[in-house]
């Protein structure tokens, strides 16, 4: 299967407009979808739309500027993959994990329950905080993530929200047996898309699209 990972669009809608145009197996979009913490009803109704016009599937997760309580139903009746869903795409199980200020245990039932239904599935799970400590969350991102994927091992883990931990550490590392990724973003939108990495899951090979302000860069790597 062919993805295409970002995060943090931030209600850019030059971003949403290219993203729409993708054609891949699944676009991954790791939180930070709109960029007023969901009460701004014109930003909700524009990612929305958006969506809905996607070529390719998408899964998403919610982020620190997102408050999917007050709209992520009504991604669901689109078809998009969202908070605390886990759903098969192909040989991939995609789970998404919602945005946690305090930690409530669902998010443990969500992979325990997801877990159950690997099998010979590649399972990816999607959350807004990369884990605490490596070189794409860095000092300050979550702990929980970290003990989770320790914990269930998931294949994949599709992160975002410190855009500019991937120019500092890395848009990608392993934590055991798990890849994490964390595309980044520039601190300005020098561009009309996003940054974004292409992972390839049969062949291995990832390719990260970085759009800083330096100019567009692409680097290629194959996992081990």
């Amino acid at each position: 299967m062919k993805l295409l990972m970002t995060a943090d669009l931030h209600g850019r809608w030059a971003y949403y407009q290219w993203l729409a145009e993708q054609k891949v197996d699944l676009i991954v979009i790791a939180g930070d979808l709109i960029n007023n913490l969901g009460v701004d009803e014109s930003e909700i109704i524009l990612a929305n739309h958006a969506l809905a016009g996607f070529r390719s599937p998408v899964a998403v997760c919610s982020g620190n500027h997102d408050n999917p309580n007050l709209w992520f139903p009504i991604l669901e009746h689109g078809g998009v993959l969202s908070d605390g869903q886990s759903k098969v795409f192909g040989n991939l199980l995609v789970t998404s994990l919602p945005f946690e200020e305090e930690e409530n245990g669902s998010n443990d039932l969500i992979l325990h329950e997801a877990q159950k239904r690997v099998g010979q599935h590649t399972w990816l799970v999607i959350h807004h905080d990369p884990p605490c400590g490596t070189l794409v969350g860095g000092p300050l991102a979550s702990t929980r993530i970290l003990r989770q994927i320790r914990q269930y091992r998931p294949d994949y883990l599709v992160s975002g929200h410190w855009h500019d931990q991937p120019y500092k550490g890395s848009w990608y590392c392993a934590v055991g047996p798990t890849i994490c990724f964390n595309a980044g973003q520039p601190a300005k939108a020098m561009t009309e898309r996003p940054n974004c990495i292409y992972l390839d899951t049969s062949t291995r090979q990832l390719v990260w699209i970085n759009t800083s302000m330096i100019g567009r860069a692409s680097v290629k790597v194959k996992l081990d």
